[in-house]
């Protein structure tokens, strides 16, 4: 990557931009397979760059477009890395939530809010004084991200947006990280898609723990039922001819 000590030219940064999303695509898949067959992924690509640059930028079709663009968006705070912004969100209320964040980094970042959580599930299974504190400290990093999709002008809780799907599957993942947060049934899922024995799978439901009624239960039923509004509200149909695997996985 450019240090910064040298003007990036428009196919330097087309260049590193593309290297940027790509990465962050496979991080992003690789949160998908974390959630649908419990497989955690083997490397942390979101420690390796910066935030993606804003939509407008990458989809210029000229240097002169890039460069209006750039100078539109030159006051966004740089991040060294996505985890560092994920740093931020999960920071105290105190701590200013961070700005200008663009669609596809809003996507990155609840991405690496799922895959600590479902970490945190699975190393913190007792009710213990410390879990408890960062079991809220998540619900906190939670709001504060919604905050952050709500600043983006393009948000939009529809598919069909003009702007693309991308801020409306990242929805779908935040409903997905409050129902991991509540309880980790990822052995249910890994029997579901790797066994065909019915005892098995009976029997890895019955050993998740069961919930207690209370705010965070209800809260993460209110989630998973509008998760299943948005197939029912579009059509099974649709829904099972034309995205199948992701919507799967992202709308549980």
């Amino acid at each position: 990557m450019n240090s910064g000590s040298e003007p990036v030219t428009w196919e330097l940064w087309c260049e590193q931009e593309s290297l940027r999303r790509v990465t962050y695509c496979v991080f992003t898949l690789t949160t998908l397979i974390n959630v649908a067959y419990d497989i955690t992924a083997p490397i942390n690509l979101e420690d390796r760059f910066g935030m993606p640059s804003h939509e407008s930028q990458w989809a210029a079709k000229s240097e002169d477009e890039w460069n209006r663009s750039s100078q539109r968006h030159a006051s966004a705070a740089p991040y060294c890395s996505a985890a560092a912004v994920a740093d931020d969100i999960m920071s105290d209320e105190a701590q200013n939530i961070p700005s200008r964040i663009p669609a596809f980094g809003c996507h990155i970042i609840v991405s690496c809010l799922v895959q600590r959580i479902i970490l945190f599930r699975k190393a913190s299974p007792k009710d213990d004084a410390a879990s408890a504190a960062m079991y809220h400290r998540f619900l906190r990093a939670l709001r504060r991200w919604q905050r952050v999709w709500e600043r983006e002008p393009s948000a939009s809780l529809s598919p069909s947006s003009p702007h693309g799907p991308m801020l409306f599957n990242s929805t779908a993942l935040l409903r997905l990280a409050y129902m991991r947060l509540v309880t980790d049934y990822s052995p249910v899922r890994q029997h579901l898609s790797w066994c065909d024995s019915i005892d098995v799978i009976e029997a890895s439901i019955r050993e998740v723990s069961q919930l207690t009624r209370g705010p965070d239960a209800t809260r993460a039923a209110l989630h998973a039922c509008l998760a299943l509004r948005v197939p029912v509200q579009l059509g099974f149909n649709v829904v099972a001819r034309t995205s199948f695997w992701g919507w799967s996985v992202q709308h549980p």
